[in-house]
């Protein structure tokens, strides 16, 4: 019987990486400190996943005991746009496969709460909890209010009295960064 051959590249990351064709990164260059910080965690090590049609996504592996887990930090993307469910079905097989194949881990173990797939990897347990997209087609705000839980109606209604603004895109990423730098620092 044939092995079919994995088209994924596993890229190493350390800790003076260059990262080339950012702007194909984005969403990914938020974390490009992150990444490399997590190289210099003793057992740890980051990769990028790149199918040979250029979709990518950030990996770490962690070694603790005689084990080697990796975790999924985000969806897969190309060129900065996320993927479709057939497209990432077929990227996550072939990472799978890719893992097997070279051994560099063990078991690969839930996705940060961060990640929203749209499917999982052929034969995956998938748990009932974490994070899930939601049709929200023809729904009104109040509908949609209505089934949070109360503590979140609760935060939402204190974010809007305290006049809070949502804001995204990738003039936001200085901020974000800033923000997000100053809670893990604070969290040490």
């Amino acid at each position: 019987m044939a092995t079919a051959v994995s088209r994924m590249r596993l890229v190493p990351i350390t800790a003076d990486s260059v990262f080339p064709d950012e702007e194909n990164l984005f969403p990914y260059m938020f974390g490009a400190g992150y990444l490399r910080l997590q190289t210099r965690q003793p057992g740890q090590a980051a990769y990028w996943a790149i199918s040979a049609s250029g979709a990518i996504l950030p990996l770490i592996v962690r070694s603790i005991r005689i084990f080697r887990f990796g975790q999924i930090q985000c969806p897969p993307l190309r060129q900065g746009v996320s993927l479709s469910a057939a497209e990432e079905q077929q990227f996550l097989d072939e990472l799978v496969a890719e893992l097997r194949a070279s051994k560099l881990c063990d078991r690969l173990i839930q996705p940060t709460t961060n990640c929203v797939f749209q499917v999982e990897p052929a034969g995956a347990t998938a748990s009932p909890f974490g994070s899930y997209r939601l049709p929200l087609a023809g729904r009104t705000v109040e509908s949609i209010f209505a089934t949070l839980h109360s503590n979140y109606r609760n935060e939402i209604r204190a974010a809007i009295k305290h006049h809070a603004v949502v804001r995204f895109g990738r003039d936001q990423l200085p901020a974000f960064h800033a923000l997000h730098s100053a809670t893990m620092r604070a969290s040490g």
